[in-house]
């Protein structure tokens, strides 16, 4: 059997490379998509990667922006402190610039007062020098008893025998130093004596002048008064001499009794002009504050030993001195201790004067007053130059001590020191300052105030010294009542 082969048709081919042709370019175009789709992927992965490192970039620049904030915030407030630092070093510094200030016055107040201290009292200056050449002389037994340890000392190291004398030689030197720091005390105490002393002799001289002068006035005064009586006598025999002639005697007698008339005057405004004073003060004023100290002492005479009648005749000098201003028309009474009072109410203001009953009403009042406390006199004159603007232009101030309470003190000194002279002391000076500098500075076309003080039986040197160094710098006088 013959087998018949076909041969394929040309379509048929035709269709096959085409599928074929299809298929490769499917193939290709798959090919293509996946590299591109590779590319895409990575493309991707990257641009992730690259936001990631954008975010933690971000991140870390919020981060840093914020610990940067904390910084400024952290600076601003240091720059803040740092202010207020600089502002306290400059108050404090200030602060000790004004206390420079017033150190430099106080050591020229002191320097001045030392130069006038110069003049010392005799037997307190032999005093003085045979305490110092006592104490060389200890001081050089002292060294040589040291001295003679010493030896001792290195002999004990070899000879065990003269521990025993050593023993003896530094009891005798102990006792030696121990007399030695006795005899410096009293050297320290006489020396304290000796500058009360120098300060109580000023007062004295001072007020040895005083009265040198008043004794001067007086005599003039006695003179005049004394020629005024001889020449009134002379008029009157004259008088009497003159009767024969009636009508020449009427006339001579009418002269007579006119020229009489007026030596009487004279004599008169002489004896008034002579008893104006009190005790060395002049008494002068029409606007007048009457400071009276009504402390516990005001009733003693010294802190153990009571004084029956020092607070009656505080009261009868200050009624005595009101009647004896001629002049007086304006009046006030403070009282003082701890705390000021304003004996007669009116506080702030002036009082009327009336001679007839206003001593008698201040007599009363103070009748009725017990002195205690403590002495505040800073805190009295503070309140009394307020008055300076109304006119005050006299102050008389009654007084037995220093002052022991108010300000004056630092801190410092308050906290150390102990003895009660030296803290007065230092009270005292601050008001006398205070006085020069400040309540009663000199003010162009006003007068100061006058301040006279009378100080009552006081026993230490230093009170006189303090009021009379008050008044003196404030154009006043001072006196010193003697103890009953």
């Amino acid at each position: 059997m013959r087998v018949r082969h076909r041969t394929p048709s040309i379509f048929s081919i035709t269709m096959v490379d085409v599928l074929c042709c299809a298929l490769g370019c499917m193939i290709l175009m798959w090919i293509n998509k996946s590299k591109e789709f590779s590319n895409a992927w990575a493309l991707l992965n990257e641009s992730q990667s690259e936001e990631k490192r954008l975010r933690d970039l971000l991140a870390k620049i919020d981060t840093e922006k914020n610990a940067d904030r904390k910084t400024i915030k952290g600076l601003e407030s240091k720059l803040a402190s740092l202010n207020a630092a600089k502002a306290t070093v400059d108050k404090l510094l200030t602060e000790q610039k004004k206390k420079l200030d017033e150190l430099l016055r106080s050591l020229a107040f002191a320097e001045e007062e030392n130069a006038s201290l110069a003049d010392a009292g005799a037997g307190a200056k032999l005093r003085v020098e045979d305490l110092e050449k006592r104490a060389e002389e200890l001081a050089r037994k002292l060294r040589a008893a040291e001295a003679s340890v010493r030896r001792l000392e290195l002999t004990a190291k070899e000879i065990p025998d003269l521990k025993q004398k050593l023993s003896t030689e530094e009891k005798a030197a102990l006792l030696l130093k121990a007399d030695l720091d006795r005899r410096l005390r009293e050297l320290t105490e006489a020396r304290k004596q000796y500058a009360a002393l120098q300060q109580a002799k000023l007062a004295l001289e001072s007020n040895l002048d005083d009265k040198r002068k008043e004794l001067v006035s007086a005599l003039a005064y006695k003179t005049r008064l004394e020629d005024s009586e001889k020449k009134r006598q002379q008029l009157e025999d004259l008088l009497g001499q003159r009767g024969r002639d009636l009508r020449t005697a009427t006339l001579t007698a009418d002269q007579l009794r006119e020229e009489k008339r007026k030596i009487q005057d004279e004599a008169a405004r002489i004896r008034v002009a002579a008893e104006a004073r009190f005790a060395g003060i002049e008494l002068r004023g029409k606007r007048v504050l009457f400071l009276v100290d009504m402390s516990g002492s005001m009733d003693l005479v010294d802190e153990k030993t009571p004084a029956p009648t020092k607070w009656g005749d505080v009261r009868q000098a200050v009624a005595r001195v009101m009647r004896s201003l001629p002049d007086l028309e304006k009046f006030q009474v403070l009282i003082f201790a701890e705390d000021v009072q304003f004996l007669l109410g009116k506080d702030g203001e002036w009082i009327d004067y009336d001679a007839k009953t206003s001593p008698d009403q201040v007599l009363d009042a103070l009748a009725r007053i017990k002195p205690k406390g403590g002495t505040n006199m800073h805190k009295v004159l503070e309140r009394a130059f307020r008055y300076r603007e109304k006119d005050l232009d006299t102050v008389y101030l009654f007084s037995d001590g220093l002052p022991n309470e108010g300000e004056g003190l630092t801190a410092e000194q308050d906290r150390t020191i102990t003895d009660q002279t030296q803290r007065s002391n230092l009270l005292g000076k601050f008001i006398r300052r205070k006085l020069e500098n400040d309540w009663n500075q000199r003010i162009r076309g006003k007068d100061r105030v006058r301040i006279n003080a009378v100080g009552f039986f006081f026993e230490s040197p230093d009170v006189g010294a303090f009021l009379w160094a008050l008044a003196r710098e404030n154009d006043g006088s001072f006196v010193g009542m003697s103890r009953p």
